[in-house]
C-alpha cells in the first residue's frame, strides 16, 4: 500500500511513502481496486490549513485519482462526511 503520512511504523515491504499523484500511473493501473483513505479528517486538522489546501485534499486529489484509473478498475472512496 502507500501512505503519504504513516502513522505506524514504516515497513518497507508493505507500505510506500507516496502521496496519491505521486503513485506511477502504470503501477496504478496494475491494481483491481483502490481504496482511498486520504483526506483531512475533522475540524481541528481542517482548521489548521487553508480552505484551498482542504479542498485541495478531499476533493481534487482523490478525483484526480479517480481519472487517472482505467474504467474497469474499482474505486473506494471512504469519507467520514
Amino acid at each position: 500500500g502507500f501512505d503519504r503520512d504513516p502513522r505506524i511504523p514504516t515497513r518497507k515491504d508493505i507500505i510506500v511513502h507516496k502521496a496519491a499523484d505521486e503513485i506511477d500511473t502504470g503501477l496504478l493501473h496494475s491494481f483491481d481496486a483502490v481504496v482511498f483513505l486520504g483526506g483531512l479528517t475533522g475540524r481541528k486538522a481542517c482548521d489548521a490549513v487553508s480552505e484551498e489546501q482542504v479542498r485541495k485534499e478531499n476533493v481534487i486529489t482523490p478525483v484526480r485519482l479517480a481519472e487517472r484509473m482505467k474504467k474497469d478498475q474499482l474505486l473506494i472512496f471512504a469519507s467520514t462526511s
